[in-house]
């Protein structure tokens, strides 16, 4: 799905439409949702991401979204070409396995990690819970 403000009552886009009781592909609406990808992105705002304060992503093996994972995978090592610092983490499960647990012990210590004060981006080095 993309954003469409002028497509009530949603207001987003769907890359596929039902033809003949078949879905077929909407090329315009694939299209953008792919130029909207991080990864896609990187080079125009390169300067700005190295401006972040921390990148850290995750993805689960067992997804049903299977392009997540290879587009975090792929996401990672721009950013490592790019020798961006970045934390990319692959969990066991599924897409929203244990997010509560992880919110506690992944997502927010990584906030509170990149947002105390006194600390540079430089000297941040955030490292995952490991099990």
């Amino acid at each position: 799905m993309t954003a469409n403000l002028s497509n009530l009552p949603f207001f987003f886009d769907v890359p596929c439409q039902l033809v003949d009781g078949q879905l077929e592909k909407v090329d315009r609406v694939f299209d953008r949702i792919v130029a909207e990808t991080p990864l896609a992105m990187l080079a125009d705002y390169e300067k700005q991401v190295r401006q972040l304060k921390g990148i850290a992503f995750d993805a689960a093996t067992q997804d049903a979204f299977v392009d997540i994972l290879p587009s975090c995978k792929e996401f990672s090592q721009a950013l490592d070409n790019l020798k961006i610092d970045h934390t990319f983490e692959v969990f066991a499960g599924e897409h929203a396995d244990r997010f509560a647990d992880r919110c506690q012990t992944v997502i927010l210590p990584f906030f509170l990690t990149c947002y105390s004060l006194g600390r540079t981006p430089q000297s941040l080095r955030w490292q995952p819970r490991r099990n």
